[in-house]
C-alpha cells in the first residue's frame, strides 16, 4: 500500500485531546493541539498553558516555498480585555474584500 501522489515532506502532526496528558504530547512530539470535549474554563486553562509551555526553539511550521504570505493591517490587532491576556483568542466572524471588484467573483 502507498500514498500517490508522494508528499514532498512529512505531514505536520497535530494531538487531539482535552486532557492534561494530550497538552504536554502535543507540546512534546506535535505541530499543534486539536481540543476535545472540554468546558470553556478547562480549555482556557489549557490554552494558557500551551502559551506558556511550547518551546520556542522549534519551527513547527516551515515557511511557504511557494506563493506569498499576506500584508497584516496593524489596524486590525487586537488588545484583549483586561484580565484575558494569556489565552485570549479573537474569532473572526466576517471577512470582506478590499481589493479591486474588476476580477472578483459575482456574489
Amino acid at each position: 500500500m502507498g500514498f500517490k501522489p508522494k508528499p514532498t515532506k512529512v505531514p505536520d502532526v497535530w494531538y487531539a485531546g482535552g486532557t492534561p496528558a494530550s497538552v504536554r504530547r502535543a507540546l512534546a512530539y506535535c505541530e499543534g493541539w486539536l481540543p476535545g470535549r472540554s468546558t470553556l474554563n478547562t480549555y482556557k486553562k489549557r490554552v494558557e498553558k500551551m502559551h506558556r509551555s511550547w518551546p520556542k526553539n522549534r519551527d513547527y511550521l516551515a515557511p511557504p516555498t511557494v506563493g506569498s504570505l499576506v500584508d497584516l493591517d496593524p489596524a486590525l490587532l487586537v488588545t484583549p480585555p483586561k484580565g484575558m491576556e494569556s489565552g485570549y483568542v479573537p474569532i473572526a466572524t466576517r471577512q470582506e474584500w478590499g481589493g479591486s471588484t474588476a476580477n472578483s467573483p459575482s456574489p
